[in-house]
């Protein structure tokens, strides 16, 4: 006991001991009611049987007889040391054997004029040892004790192996492939309980812990990542303002040339456009959790998301396209966050659809009057999720890709950032295609 540290442990071990000396107990305590009960009925039937045999004797005085007829019953019974006949308060007959043994008690009966009658004629007391039966044996209940205990031990024993190998060893070799889980990479792991005591609390912090790295890890990667962003912004802007000035200058001198000016304007169109495609690899690259809330215009929100994906879209032949309520105007969302979230739901549905020989997505947007909910849906030509990545899709760092694709930011992501907003993302099962939904409160609602 003194090397075991666990409460648990102890709790088990403790509960065992006491459960066994209990149940030793009551089993002593009821063998040795019904020893006594049986030996108490035993002199019963001895009594009688003396009193049916002595009345004549008594109604005639004749107790030499009676004497005679004690003495045998003493040879008889080795457990009864002396038989007293008691008449009018004064002793009449007895028979007794040297009283060596200590412990002894005395039992009193009555000897009645006929069994059928309530007149009392004397009164027979019986010496004996309560421990014994009537022939000076032990009762054959004791080794049957002696069973029962060795059973019930055996029990315990048992059920507390089954109990310590379901509540103990078991979470354990649970909590031992979870680590080795983690430490294999799959940071997708989560140890699931309805457990209130010790291992419960373990659990819970295994969780929390998995958490946190999950965490740190996607602050590491979104900090690095607007560090490249950052990094190959500066790098592009600076040779894309040289060519935006010099490409403005020659359209000065030559834009009366047919021929030259048109290419001018577009190799100006083409350098906004990649000063555009940087400014959104960087807004995607960044952490809006520290945004506030502002009033966006949904439509300008979404001209912003397909820049991102058009090149993606187009790359891979997908048709996308849009149905958007005219009650939706202005948002009051974090607009990085929202754009991150649903390039990468498209994103997931391009992944997707990438093989596939039919290849749309449509978003879809309006407004629910009755919950006061801005219903987002993305939908795609896909059959849907398997119930089993379904259940997964949203815990942290869980991916269907391969490492080089993707946006970076996984469905867990997407969820906070959704939530952060007091509003929730889920994938609709009822839907013929694979359908994301994001709910979004408006602003007069939000806490």
């Amino acid at each position: 006991m003194k090397g075991i540290k666990s409460p648990l442990i102890l709790k088990s071990i403790t509960t065992t001991v006491v459960i066994f000396l209990i149940a030793t107990v009551v089993l002593m305590v009821l063998l040795s009611h019904q020893n006594k009960r049986q030996i108490k009925d035993n002199l019963q039937r001895l009594a009688n049987h003396i009193s049916l045999s002595i009345t004549d004797y008594l109604l005639s005085s004749d107790y030499p007889l009676i004497e005679t007829g004690l003495e045998n019953t003493l040879l008889t019974y080795k457990n009864i040391y002396r038989i007293q006949i008691f008449k009018n308060q004064r002793t009449v007959a007895s028979a007794e054997r040297e009283m060596l043994q200590t412990g002894l008690v005395e039992s009193t009966f009555p000897v009645m004029i006929s069994p059928d009658s309530n007149e009392q004629l004397a009164t027979i007391t019986i010496t004996h040892n309560p421990h014994f039966n009537l022939a000076g044996e032990k009762p054959q209940e004791l080794l049957s004790l002696v069973i029962i205990l060795i059973a019930t031990l055996l029990t315990l024993l048992i059920t507390s192996y089954i109990l310590i190998h379901r509540w103990l060893l078991t979470p354990l070799l649970q909590a031992k492939k979870f680590a080795t889980d983690v430490q294999s990479g799959d940071l997708s792991q989560r140890l699931h309980h309805q457990r209130n005591d010790e291992i419960g609390e373990l659990f819970n912090s295994l969780n929390q812990m998995m958490e946190k790295i999950r965490n740190n890890i996607y602050l590491a990667q979104l900090s690095t990542l607007g560090e490249v962003a950052v990094s190959i912004t500066h790098e592009i802007n600076n040779p894309i303002t040289v060519i935006e000035l010099q490409t403005k200058s020659l359209m000065k001198e030559h834009g009366n040339n047919s021929t030259i000016s048109p290419r001018l304007e577009k190799i100006l169109s083409m350098s906004k456009r990649i000063g555009q495609i940087v400014k959104n690899t960087k807004l995607m690259a960044r952490d809006g959790e520290l945004d506030k809330l502002q009033a966006i215009s949904f439509q300008q929100l979404l001209l912003t998301v397909e820049e991102i994906i058009e090149y993606k879209l187009s790359k891979f032949n997908i048709s996308f396209t849009t149905t958007i309520d005219e009650n939706i105007d202005l948002l009051s969302i974090k607009e990085t966050q929202i754009i991150q979230v649903l390039v990468n739901l498209i994103d997931n549905s391009i992944y997707a659809l990438k093989d596939a020989e039919t290849r749309w997505i449509e978003l879809s947007a309006n407004l629910n009057l009755g919950s006061n909910m801005f219903i987002i849906k993305v939908t795609d030509s896909g059959v849907g999720i398997a119930p089993d990545v379904a259940a997964k899709i949203f815990n942290t760092a869980f991916t269907t890709k391969s490492a080089d694709n993707g946006t970076g930011f996984g469905l867990s992501v997407c969820q906070r950032m959704v939530e952060q907003h007091h509003g929730r993302i889920y994938l609709d099962q009822s839907s013929l295609h694979t359908t994301f939904v994001v709910e979004i409160p408006r602003a007069n609602q939000r806490p």
